[in-house]
């Protein structure tokens, strides 16, 4: 027998107790039930969101309600900032986050670099994931 990585590979597999597997199937992947706190967030992001938006008009008179409403909003974008995104459901609610910070609802992080393209392109297919 050679001895190719393949070949490791699957004595590896082979020798594994099937005990081992078991705590991933226990403790397996997170559910979406794992991102409901930060889906919440987002929900009410959201909200506050288009509470800072009706409120931005320069004609409208200055009294308090866009800076209630705008740090409403940053106060939920860091809450959403500190909590781990585990499904598709919660990285759109990052990305809408994201959204927010550039005041727009298409991300464009002005960058010539291959990262920075890609970072933009991430957050906006996640801001249009299943419209």
């Amino acid at each position: 027998m050679d001895t190719t990585r393949r070949n490791i590979l699957t004595g590896l597999a082979l020798a594994l107790p099937a005990a081992t597997c078991v705590p991933v199937a226990v403790f397996g992947s997170p559910g979406p039930a794992d991102d409901r706190e930060l889906i919440i967030l987002g929900e009410k992001l959201n909200a506050a969101w288009i509470e800072e938006r009706k409120y931005s008009s320069p004609s409208l008179p200055d009294d308090g309600k866009f800076e209630a409403a705008f740090e409403e909003c940053c106060r939920l974008v860091d809450a959403i900032r500190s909590h781990r995104a585990f499904t598709i459901d919660g990285l759109k609610v990052k990305a809408m986050a994201v959204a927010w910070c550039f005041g727009a609802d298409e991300i464009d992080l002005d960058g010539d670099t291959t990262d920075i393209r890609i970072s933009s392109s991430i957050i906006n297919d996640l801001l249009h994931l299943a419209e």
